[in-house]
């Protein structure tokens, strides 16, 4: 809407053309485009099966992107990468209850769990293998 362009690559160009280096184009239960200087990233959303309130979703994948990225302090497009996975990670905790309360019953292993999941479901690098060079 933004762009006036239904084309998500061309619209992604006239937003980033606005002045933003780095772009998130969140497509709801279908995942995540990643846009950067140098690439895109698309990043399915973590399968849920029983999805009950959606509401809040896009913002906690936003809260969890950001979380990802203040705690590791990086901003490479490979880390980028990892903020958007955690973002979706989190985001799918959202959908399972009402309101806030899945979340408050989060713990770091839940966490982690989903995430290393994710990784395998994705076939996404996991994260003590670099990229090549």
């Amino acid at each position: 809407e933004l762009a006036d362009e239904p084309n998500l690559l061309k619209a992604a160009d006239k937003i980033r053309d606005l002045g933003t280096d780095n772009l998130i184009i969140k497509k709801g239960e279908h995942g995540a485009l990643l846009f950067t200087d140098d690439t895109y990233f698309s990043l399915p959303a973590y399968p849920v099966v029983d999805i009950y309130d959606p509401t809040g979703a896009g913002d906690t994948f936003l809260g969890g992107f950001i979380g990802w990225l203040a705690d590791t302090e990086d901003l490479s497009d490979r880390n980028l990468r990892r903020a958007a996975v955690f973002g979706s990670v989190m985001s799918s905790y959202c959908v399972e209850e009402f309101g806030p309360k899945r979340l408050s019953e989060l713990d770091d292993q839940d966490i982690t769990k989903r995430y290393k999941e994710f990784q395998d479901i994705s076939q996404i690098p996991k994260q003590e293998y670099p990229f090549a060079k």
